[in-house]
């Protein structure tokens, strides 16, 4: 058995915890889902508020929608040592009995329309609106408040939060910038990216920036359908734009090994040129083990065999 089978049943056997069924639904697990700004200046007089609170309120500022695990791991690697705990219940408890926080779980929907209990061990958090107002002008970049997001796009979000926390925490020398859902506009159409980050790397001579745009899909419907389209819009932009970027990379993140040679033949099938873009695939399972750039994938099909072929490709940066 060849490196690439191997891993492609090992993602099988550990799924992304950012998987949604097609009868599942998002629902806020706390009933206390506000806060004014007089309580949040209360709180913080009265020293119940203090400052791990506020850099866990800055997180979801930015990212949104962050899951246990990656709020945890980004405060290991952004708060001084003496704040550093074992784990951070406390912390998230209280925002959440105080309304700061929207504390979210999965479940499944029955005939009635009544939710029974959660269907996944997913436990996420997202900011309530008063905290949002409060906390989105002490951040340089928060996220933009529009209309609420259909379930599969909120599970792209987490994905993406964890890939772009996981990523600060492996490439923080060689990060520039990095945009969050950033819209292109290609004639009548508009579409969005994930996330679009520009690197500098050393390994090359002279050193180089090189631009990754971030496209997230999962395996809902709803989802695959938008990251096709959103692909396709987005190579039809890169053919007017690519000159701009210099040195670039599409990445497109999954939830499961398997999804990449599936959206690999959508792909394929729909764009003709899409080979001549440098894309690649990223697992959410694999992030929480190896840097971004050791587990990254390309795709490709063979005139003579409609098999597709997965290799894994490594970007020295």
């Amino acid at each position: 058995m060849n490196t690439i089978e191997y891993q492609a049943e090992k993602n099988i056997m550990v799924p992304s915890p950012f998987h949604l069924d097609e009868n599942w639904c998002i629902q806020i697990a706390n009933h206390n889902r506000n806060c004014t700004h007089n309580e949040i200046d209360t709180l913080t007089m009265k020293k119940i508020l203090n400052y791990t609170d506020f850099e866990i309120l800055k997180l979801l500022a930015v990212y949104r929608y962050i899951n246990t695990h990656n709020l945890e791991f980004a405060l290991r690697h952004i708060l001084p040592e003496c704040y550093i705990k074992t784990d951070y219940k406390q912390n998230l408890h209280k925002l959440t009995h105080a309304g700061l926080l929207l504390k979210h779980r999965l479940y499944q929907r029955s005939e009635n329309a009544v939710y029974c209990t959660p269907v996944s061990p997913l436990c996420f958090y997202s900011l309530s609106p008063g905290a949002y107002s409060y906390i989105a002008p002490l951040v340089e970049s928060p996220y933009s408040i529009s209309s609420a997001l259909p379930d599969y796009m909120v599970m792209e979000q987490l994905a993406t939060a964890q890939l772009l926390i996981q990523a600060q925490a492996s490439y923080k020398d060689s990060i520039r910038i990095y945009y969050r859902n950033v819209r292109k506009k290609i004639g009548t159409h508009t579409f969005t990216m994930d996330a679009v980050i520009r690197f500098f790397t050393y390994a090359a001579e002279p050193p180089h920036s090189i631009t990754l745009f971030l496209l997230c899909g999962r395996s809902h419907g709803e989802s695959q359908k938008s990251l096709l389209s959103r692909i396709w819009l987005l190579f039809r932009w890169l053919e007017k734009h690519h000159d701009e970027y210099g040195q670039f990379m599409i990445l497109i993140l999954v939830e499961c090994f398997k999804d990449i040679p599936i959206i690999s033949h959508n792909i394929a099938v729909s764009q003709k040129d899409c080979f001549t873009f440098p894309l690649y695939y990223a697992v959410d399972t694999d992030l929480l083990t190896a840097p971004l750039f050791d587990r990254l994938y390309q795709c490709f099909e063979t005139e003579s065999s409609s098999k597709s072929t997965v290799e894994q490709i490594k970007v020295h940066l």
